[in-house]
């Protein structure tokens, strides 16, 4: 357990960086000439961001419990097996440590890009290469898929019931 352990306190470490990278991210501008596009943008992360506050708006415990399941561990179980196992682990199969770093960030960047939410780019890219040097380390899915559950549930548990902006990394 002590691994396990050390993901899952990893990841609430890491809570203030990422924070701030979604901070750095949020303020993020396109040049003039690119403003029609940062409006489209902007308007697919309100979206998003109008959806998952209609889904965590009741502060009920049963409700909480439900998007625990939902929104927490669900998904988020599928993407690591997706990408860590499917993704990264494929793109390192000799398992050299170079070529095993450079399949972290791969799988990170394609982790954080397919989420379609541009100014959670950042903080959604690091946290995919912390998942997958959990993997990378250890050789255990299991480690990134309770530590992504881990990062998710603090994120609903911020989020559930406020008004504020569900945070873009989730």
């Amino acid at each position: 357990p002590l691994p396990l352990l050390v993901c899952i306190a990893a990841i609430v470490v890491s809570e203030p960086m990422v924070s701030w990278l979604e901070e750095v991210n949020m303020r993020m501008t396109l040049p003039d000439s690119m403003s029609s596009i940062e409006d489209w943008m902007r308007e697919r992360e309100q979206s998003a961001a109008d959806i998952v506050r209609k889904l965590t708006a009741p502060p009920d415990t049963l409700n909480y419990i439900i998007n625990l399941g939902v929104l927490a561990l669900l998904p988020r179980s599928c993407e690591e097996m997706f990408f860590r196992v499917g993704v990264q682990t494929r793109l390192f199969a000799d398992k050299t440590r170079i070529r095993g770093v450079w399949a972290v960030v791969v799988t990170a960047v394609l982790f954080s890009a397919l989420h379609l939410q541009f100014f959670g780019f950042l903080p959604r890219m690091v946290l995919g290469a912390v998942l997958g040097m959990f993997l990378m380390i250890t050789g255990n899915a299991w480690y990134s898929i309770v530590a992504h559950f881990v990062n998710n549930m603090i994120a609903l548990t911020l989020g559930s019931g406020s008004q504020a902006q569900q945070p873009q990394w989730m």
